[in-house]
């Protein structure tokens, strides 16, 4: 099981996955001062479906979207799903089968970048949609995402150099993704990023290993 956490203004939406009776993927709530409340969100498919959220972003304590990735009897697809401050509510997502979204971001509740093995896919407050990723990377793999406003995201993961997985950074300017490679670490034969944070349009820091 694995759970992400996110803290907005006291408020704390946990997001992970359980496979089981039921199969459904497991999410929880809790307000500052009180114990974590466990809430069972929708069934990511039919038995023996396995479920499982690995990143969510809060705008208020009333709108949250939390993003992965299902597996079952037929193909797997990614899990989008919108909290109400009430109810989970999954989303239809119109990945390509057997590829998952790993992070997402949302700066206003109209508006959700999230990424993963899938590429990216945008949310407009109604439906989500596959972004197009520059072709020119091969083998893409995005992993954490963050805008810091509604016109500028940066997303970081790992691309093939042709040999070895080597790091990836992509840049959303409000309508397109282009690619601004980071410099590996020297002598560094594979490497990745992992996770992104943007205070600003001019200054993220990215990790990874």
């Amino acid at each position: 099981m694995r759970w992400l956490a996110t803290m907005l203004a006291g408020f704390l939406v946990v997001a992970g996955g359980v496979a089981g009776a039921g199969n459904a993927a497991v999410t929880g709530q809790a307000a500052a001062g009180r114990a974590l409340e466990a809430v069972a969100s929708s069934s990511p498919g039919p038995p023996p479906g396995v479920g499982d959220l690995t990143g969510v972003a809060c705008v208020t304590s009333s709108r949250c979207m939390a993003v992965g990735g299902s597996s079952g009897p037929g193909d797997g697809h990614a899990l989008a799903e919108l909290w109400d401050g009430s109810r989970w509510t999954q989303l239809a997502t119109p990945s390509p089968a057997n590829k998952d979204l790993a992070a997402v971001a949302c700066p206003r509740t109209s508006l959700c970048e999230a990424v993963g093995t899938v590429g990216a896919e945008k949310w407009n407050g109604a439906t989500w949609t596959v972004e197009t990723l520059p072709a020119s990377v091969l083998a893409p793999s995005l992993g954490s995402v963050s805008c810091p406003t509604d016109s500028d995201c940066v997303a970081v993961g790992a691309r093939s150099n042709g040999k070895n997985a080597v790091t990836l950074a992509e840049v959303w300017n409000g309508s397109t993704w282009t690619v601004h490679n980071p410099v590996n670490p020297a002598g560094a034969v594979e490497a990745k990023l992992s996770s992104v944070s943007c205070s600003s349009t001019t200054n993220c820091i990215a990790v990874g290993d």
